[in-house]
């Protein structure tokens, strides 16, 4: 395969996914102009994961990996025509230079405004940061929720569930996992509030773009909040930091079905004026041709 794309050239551009794919690439294609996207900034969520991972044989192997992780970072810097990430903090602790480009969301049809009692959570289960999240809300969060809203709903939904976070949604009175999901956008339309208790990870919080395109209230960690900047306006959602104000976040949405539409509608004007895909689709295409053209 080496010697198929070596044997290819030249080419006006090639994109590197990833910093830790660097060596190989360049290896490859010593003389192809480079474009690094390093997506997220996996040094920082290395050194996250080392303080916050419940497990202490994970976070033990997090505080190793960080330096390794930074080193490959820097080292995919020297000589590329473009440095990408996807939100303004990953960018931050990124080499200088970096540029940050979100992902976005799809435009869908315009939500309904009226829904039930319903809270969502949604990613892919097998990420670590999400199943955390998820046996957070599970555990500590959701059974105050429907103490306060007895006819809550909860909804976990996202690809590559382990058995046990199966098992506990199978046990938490109101609540339902489903993985894999046939519809995303269908199962955020019915939702009422989004749950987004990530406290580790780094990169584009597309949970949350999605949820707001959606017309849902989202209620974030801080940290998963941080991230949802673009074009310096941050993404109009409520912050909780712990179990109990998460727990008295989403109850009083739930309780508020007025609050929570006038949210979800100034969430989904969010996106149509800073996270429409395509927009950013265009953007990323101009900065690519401007690379291939020689820029920096």
């Amino acid at each position: 395969m080496g010697e198929a794309l070596a044997g290819e050239g030249p080419f006006d551009l090639a994109i590197v996914l990833l910093a830790r794919l660097h060596p190989c690439v360049s290896a490859l294609l010593p003389d192809a102009p480079l474009v690094v996207d390093y997506v997220d900034a996996l040094s920082e969520a290395a050194r996250q994961n080392a303080r916050r991972d419940p497990a202490l044989w994970r976070r033990l192997y997090w505080k190793l990996e960080a330096p390794r992780l930074a080193r490959a970072e820097r080292e995919a810097a020297r000589g590329a025509r473009l440095l990408l990430a996807t939100t303004p903090f990953d960018a931050g602790v990124l080499p200088e230079g970096t540029v940050a480009i979100a992902i976005g969301a799809h435009l869908g049809p315009p939500p309904p405004r009226e829904r039930g009692p319903v809270v969502v959570f949604t990613g892919r289960m097998g990420y670590r940061p999400n199943a955390v999240a998820a046996e957070l809300l599970l555990r500590e969060i959701w059974p105050g929720v429907r103490a306060r809203v007895p006819r809550a709903e909860l909804v976990v939904g996202g690809a590559d569930a382990p058995r046990a976070l199966r098992r506990l949604a199978a046990a938490t009175q109101g609540a339902r996992l489903v993985s894999p999901v046939a519809d995303m956008r269908a199962l955020l339309c019915e939702a009422r509030v989004a749950a987004v208790p990530v406290d580790m990870g780094t990169g584009t919080p597309i949970k949350v773009y999605e949820a707001l395109e959606a017309g849902c209230a989202v209620v974030a960690t801080p940290a998963a909040a941080a991230r949802a900047v673009l074009d310096g306006v941050a993404a109009p959602v409520r912050t909780a930091d712990g179990a109990e104000s998460f727990t008295r976040e989403l109850a009083t949405l739930l309780a508020d079905e007025g609050a929570a539409s006038a949210l979800g509608e100034r969430g989904r004007a969010f996106v149509v004026a800073h996270a429409d895909r395509r927009v950013v689709g265009l953007r990323l295409a101009g900065l690519l041709r401007g690379a291939g053209e020689g820029g920096s």
